[in-house]
């Protein structure tokens, strides 16, 4: 883990020895550069948190399976937060934190798909001239930052909300509900069947009574 401080140009680094294993350090070293690059190009003017994270975890090349599914169920449960709401990440539980920087990423990735990967020097260009966002993505995309995130959300929830299927306990409580459903219809459907025999047996038989007795 690390982090950065882009007013001073100063990259703080855990020591490999207290880091978690899976920790990739190259990734670790090209996010917390990016903030600082992007901090001396800016010169201290504002950035939204979103583009500042997304654009880090973009260099950097982060993601993994376990992201995608985290971001799969939020869109599922329609938990997503704005992209403006993330300027409070620093405020989030862990979770809502997580949440806040893989959204970050995939409007950062939205901008790259559909406008191109010089988009993102342009937007930087825009702001460096103390354009604010919502300006910025005018004069680098054509529509201000509100049509940007419902576009960008829009498509988020195509793109994302299949994968949920990939979810193990998502995917064994619904096998488990349906599970439960086919024996229950198919139990009820043997009782019915298991019923009109009982029927037919008691009619049958009671039909035999009545012939014995007109004997006598």
């Amino acid at each position: 883990m690390g982090a950065a401080d882009p007013i001073r140009g100063i990259i703080f680094l855990k020591s490999p020895r207290f880091a978690k294993p899976e920790t990739n350090l190259n990734q670790v070293v090209t996010h917390e550069l990016t903030h600082v690059v992007l901090g001396m190009i800016l010169k201290g003017k504002p950035v939204s948190r979103w583009f500042d994270e997304g654009l880090a975890q973009y260099e950097s090349g982060e993601g993994s399976m376990w992201e995608t599914i985290l971001l799969a169920r939020s869109v599922f449960a329609g938990e997503i937060i704005w992209l403006n709401d993330i300027n409070n990440v620093l405020d989030f539980r862990r979770h809502k934190a997580a949440l806040a920087y893989l959204e970050s990423r995939t409007a950062v990735d939205y901008l790259v798909e559909h406008y191109g990967r010089d988009v993102l020097a342009r937007i930087i260009q825009h702001l460096k001239a103390n354009s604010g966002m919502d300006k910025a993505l005018v004069l680098s995309i054509g529509i201000n930052f509100q049509d940007f995130q419902n576009d960008w959300y829009r498509t988020l929830k195509h793109k994302y909300r299949w994968y949920v299927f990939m979810d193990f306990p998502v995917v064994l409580s619904a096998l488990f509900v349906i599970l439960f459903l086919t024996a229950f219809f198919v139990t009820r459907r043997r009782m019915r069947k298991k019923k009109e025999i009982w029927e037919k047996e008691v009619l049958h038989e009671y039909g035999d009574f009545e012939k014995d007795q007109t004997l006598y």
